[in-house]
């Protein structure tokens, strides 16, 4: 595979922990929905062995991001995919992020490269892009100001 062209490249945990909690069905479901999105020349994946997060497996992880997912089904690999094509944030199922220095634990107020993370998966705010005067601004005051408008 010629990796020029690659934007996006998803190790996919097929350890013993996260093969018997489905990796292999995730792994499928997420290569299908590339190739149906015709994404095979912009997202590379490789299927790893563990991953070291056994007890929240399937793990999938996102670079050049550097986001890990817990908890992978077939069908949250598929929103993951389509999300990539969409080009916006899928953190559903998101439990770190690399922010440049090292990786965080996502939380409510947690900024993912512009995207502001709610803490709730129900929440249709944790896809919501921020201006750059928001970013600026506590957690506690933007979701105030938010709920103003």
């Amino acid at each position: 595979m010629k990796l020029e062209g690659v934007k996006n490249h998803l190790l996919l945990c097929n350890g013993a922990s996260c093969t018997r909690n489905g990796a292999q069905e995730v792994t499928e479901a997420i290569r299908q929905e590339i190739r149906q999105l015709s994404m095979q020349k912009v997202v590379h994946t490789t299927k790893t062995l563990c991953n070291g997060r056994c007890a929240f497996g399937p793990i999938v992880i996102q670079y050049p991001r550097g986001i890990w997912y817990d908890q992978m089904t077939p069908e949250r690999g598929r929103q993951l995919a389509q999300s990539i094509y969409q080009n916006i944030s899928y953190l559903e199922t998101a439990s770190h992020v690399y922010d440049g220095r090292i990786f965080l634990k996502l939380e409510q107020g947690v900024n993912v490269n512009g995207d502001y993370w709610t803490g709730n998966d129900e929440d249709a705010h944790r896809d919501k892009h921020l201006s750059d005067g928001d970013r600026t601004k506590e957690p506690s005051l933007r979701k105030s100001e938010k709920q103003s408008d």
